[in-house]
């Protein structure tokens, strides 16, 4: 057909789609920098654009293999600084009075004066000392000015060295320094405060914390003071006292600022320590003040590439994509043909039905139209095409399909035939550089950040990897499949539309025979599955056998299944074991003795006593009020310490709907936070500004559902569970010098409900009880109630078991006394309790079936689903079995049954299926 003249009467338009247009913009970008490029010399192009992607992998190589930038002290770099602290001059004492100031436009401005006493000494060579401060702080530019310097007493030329991050006084002297010598630096600096998130308190506020030694401070220092002067707006503005902290390595102490000097306009607090420190020792400032009270500036260039340069990678990475999508859709999009087509009623001269396969894009059928193609040309080839009717269309040949069309002769021969184009070029190459390099460099820099942050505790450098890795592959999934049609190759593929138009009108599929030539253009057009069945079909009615030898190197569904089964079900078990805890650990630690909540050090408890009184409710229910009074003595420290309080209140899987009420000290109420940890309530109070001293709290809380229905060894039963303390509170409650004096805990049950408990026990009891010994639980009647209670002291013999052991009582009724929710939670527990038995004993009962098949089958097995079951399931789950037996058992101490029997099939199937892979390994 010719592609010139008017359009005829029956001819079918294909409507070009219209690409967006910044698909479009960009592409034409792209296709101007491609020209120029290839104006310029293609060749050099190319290579200079792979060098600037090979310079850009160096550098991510460099990240990841290179030296650590600013990397911190480490435990060597402490105790040799310590020991080498004589090698260079001492600072004999240390003194910093800071100014602090608000100005006109409501910034902050800090000024300082140091004095240091400086001993050289005879072995050390030196004419001058550097004073090094951190010039780029919370995203703030300091601006140190330096305003005077002296050298025992008189003036002293002092040089000023920027960098990034710091700014280096450097005072020189005249000769060399030995013995004694005084230097006073006079500077200031600017907008040190930054708003920050109180953790502890949970409130913001401005804060102001300095460093006064320095990051680069590398002398021992004997005598330390520090003094603050605030004007009087500004000391009112304070919402805590300010504080001092001297710190190295692991050691730290908190020094209170104390008022020491007044006047009608400023206040001056003060700081001392005279404790000798090491180099590298810490001695900050710190001051707290409401938010607003000074104006932020804001955030400098540096602070930005800080915080975006982590995700650079990541960002050019989706830029890279959003360009290789926009080639992909304009660029190296199909040439237009005539934009129209009318039925063909024979195939295209000088295209084979292998050829055509590559113009449309039929990958998934094109071995079987080539197959189809074959077998009629020669009759000799029905064994291929058997073996191409059994793979067309299955999910097995899905990989297999794909490679096998890529390596096709037929691919060639387009381009050699003018009817589809290379996109190599210099934007081609741009791709699978950035593709290639950026990865690598996000890989580095994920390195250089794991030595400022624990990539256990901060995931996201790792997620960023994983996702600039992914949309890489993609990129080069998209670089490298473009494989457009030329004008040629279109009007080629118009052909096939109308040979497509004819076999549809005609219903050639449902009448087409083995000799048919349109056969071929007919599996084609239909599809790999739908092609089969033709196939089939046309070979049914020819009369030819369809019976053919097993393909080994077909993966079928099953097949798939079973690799697929043994891939996952590993990472399925470590995804597991990292997020759910196993319910065969006890979670005995306490949220305090976790150390991970704000404000969880520095408040002691000396008494705890809690009364619980069980309320009958309007439904028939149980419910349960508990006021705790503890006598607490709290620290005077860097962070406010806040009261934290767990319960287990969901015992048996039954949820006792927990809520607390109040939380006062001292008789005024403080604010609180409620949440869940571990599967346990807490508590943890908001309290604001410090609170040292000895103080008595009162924690009201109320059970709303206190009873529930459980299994007893004499039935179903329903129980009131009350759990006071959780177990190892004394290790929360105890300090350096606070422990825990006294504790006791009671419950008021009324007479009536009382009557009706079939026991009431305490929830633990020491194993080595004697009859002789006095009851732990002791039961009084006052009045209408019955009071159960216990009370110990820290010298009692039942203490150290209480302090173990969970404390608190339990009254069993008749099954239906009082729950609402009947059988089910404490089914649903019980299940959920037995899980990681089951499923460790299940997986590996199932791997040790599917290593037998290796081990009698040994090298008879042929290729299938035996074989495979052998060599891939049987390691698969023998590994999975592992990490959930790891998970079942971490808290187990190897006596249990749950620890025994699966530990001895854990080692039986690791041994087997080392045994099937040997023994069904090929011949």
């Amino acid at each position: 057909m010719s592609d010139q003249g008017a359009v005829p009467d029956d001819a079918v338009r294909l409507d070009p789609r219209r690409q967006t247009p910044l698909y479009r913009w960009l592409s034409a970008r792209m296709l101007r920098f491609e020209a120029r490029s290839r104006a310029r010399g293609s060749r050099g192009a190319r290579w200079g654009m792979r060098a600037i992607w090979t310079t850009v992998a160096l550098v991510g190589l460099l990240l990841l293999i290179g030296p650590v930038v600013n990397a911190p002290l480490e435990l060597d770099d402490y105790y040799s600084s310590a020991e080498d602290a004589d090698e260079s001059w001492i600072a004999r004492s240390f003194e910093a009075d800071y100014e602090v100031q608000r100005t006109g436009d409501g910034r902050l401005e800090l000024e300082v004066e140091e004095r240091v006493q400086a001993f050289f000494p005879d072995d050390v060579d030196l004419h001058g000392i550097e004073r090094t401060l951190v010039t780029e702080l919370h995203g703030h530019d300091l601006r140190p000015e330096l305003i005077e310097a002296t050298l025992d007493g008189s003036p002293a030329e002092a040089t000023v060295a920027d960098a990034a991050t710091r700014t280096t006084f450097a005072i020189a002297a005249d000769e060399r320094l030995r013995g004694d010598h005084e230097v006073l630096l006079r500077y200031t600096l600017h907008d040190v405060a930054a708003d920050v998130y109180d953790e502890s308190t949970g409130r913001w506020q401005q804060t102001l914390e300095w460093d006064a030694l320095g990051v680069d401070w590398a002398q021992g220092t004997l005598d330390k003071r520090i003094s603050v002067t605030l004007p009087r707006d500004l000391d009112e503005a304070q919402q805590r006292q300010p504080r001092a902290s001297l710190a190295w390595l692991l050691l730290s102490a908190d020094i209170a600022l104390e008022p020491d000097a007044e006047t009608a306009d400023t206040v001056t607090y003060v700081a001392t320590n005279d404790q000798t420190t090491p180099p590298y020792a810490e001695f900050r400032l710190t001051l707290n003040f409401v938010p607003g009270t000074f104006a932020m500036p804001p955030h400098t260039p540096l602070y930005w590439v800080m915080v975006v340069g982590p995700f650079l990678p990541l960002l050019v990475s989706a830029a890279v994509l959003l360009l290789a999508l926009a080639a992909r859709a304009v660029a190296w999009a199909d040439a237009r043909g005539r934009l129209w087509y009318v039925a063909q009623y024979e195939p295209q001269a000088g295209v084979s039905p292998a050829l055509a396969s590559h113009i449309w894009g039929g990958w998934r059928g094109a071995a079987l139209v080539r197959a189809v193609a074959a077998y009629q040309r020669d009759r000799s080839a029905r064994p291929k095409l058997l073996r191409e009717l059994h793979r067309a269309g299955r999910v097995g040949d899905v990989v297999g399909a794909r490679l096998r069309f890529r390596a096709a002769p037929e691919r060639r021969e387009q381009r050699q035939r003018g009817l589809r184009r290379s996109t190599g070029g210099v934007v081609r190459d741009g791709f699978l550089g950035a593709a290639v390099a950026l990865p690598l460099v996000q890989v580095g820099l994920a390195r250089q950040l794991s030595h400022q942050m624990p990539l256990s505790v901060y995931w996201w450098p790792l997620a960023i990897v994983a996702a600039t890795a992914i949309l890489s592959v993609v990129v080069i999934v998209i670089a490298t499949s473009a494989f457009p049609l030329t004008r040629r190759g279109a009007f080629a593929r118009e052909h096939l539309l109308g040979l497509r138009q004819y076999i549809e009108q005609t219903r050639t599929a449902e009448q087409t025979t083995l000799r048919d030539p349109l056969l071929p253009y007919v599996v084609l057009f239909a599809g790999a599955r739908d092609g089969r069945r033709i196939v089939e079909r046309a070979l049914d009615d020819a009369g030819v056998p369809r019976t053919a030898a097993s393909d080994p190197t077909l993966l079928t569904g099953g097949r798939l299944a079973i690799r697929a089964a043994a891939i996952l079900a590993p990472l399925a078990a470590i995804l597991l074991a990292n997020t759910v805890p196993s319910p065969t650990v006890e979670t005995a630690d306490d949220s305090i003795f976790d150390a991970d909540l704000a404000g969880d050090y520095g408040a002691f408890v000396r008494a705890f006593d809690a009364t619980g009184e069980l309320i009958p409710t309007a439904d028939g229910g149980l419910s349960m009020e508990v006021e705790e009074r503890l006598e607490m003595v709290v620290e005077d420290r860097h962070e406010v310490p806040q009261l934290l309080r767990e319960w287990r209140d969901r015992p048996d899987g039954s949820r006792q709907e927990l809520e607390v009420a109040s939380v006062e000290v001292d008789g005024a109420e403080v604010p609180f936070d409620t949440g869940r940890r571990h599967g346990k309530a807490y508590l943890r109070t908001e309290i604001a500004d410090d609170w040292p001293g000895e103080h008595d709290v009162v924690v009201r809380y109320r059970l709303a559902d206190a009873a529930a229905a459980i299994r007893t060894a004499d039935g179903w039963r329903d129980a009131v569970t009350w759990t006071a303390l959780t177990p190892d509170w004394d290790w929360d409650w105890s300090g350096v010098d606070v422990d825990v004096e006294r504790v006791s805990f009671e419950l008021r049950v009324p007479q009536g409900i009382a009557a009706d408990a079939e026991a009431v026990e305490p929830l633990d009891t020491p194993s080595w009880t004697s009859e002789d010994d006095p009851p732990l639980l002791e039961a009084t009647e006052d009045g209408d109630a019955v009071v159960y209670r216990t009370a110990l002291a820290a010298d009692d013999d039942q203490w150290f078991w209480l302090s173990q052991g969970m404390a608190g009582v339990q009254l069993r009724f008749a099954e239906g006394a009082f729950s609402s929710d009947g059988r089910g939670p404490w089914i649903r527990h019980a299940a959920w309790q037995a899980t990681p038995p089951i499923l460790t004993v299940g997986t590996g009962l199932v791997a040790l079936a599917a290593a037998l098949f290796g081990v009698l089958g040994g090298r008879r097995l042929r290729p299938g689903l035996a074989r495979d079951a052998a060599r891939w399931l049987a390691p698969g789950l023998a590994v999975t079995q592992l990490v959930l037996f790891v998970w079942m058992t971490a808290d187990a101490s190897g006596e249990e049954w749950f620890f025994i029997w699966p530990g001895l099939l854990l080692l039986a199937n690791l041994a087997a299926a080392v045994w099937s892979l040997i023994a069904s390994r090929k011949r």
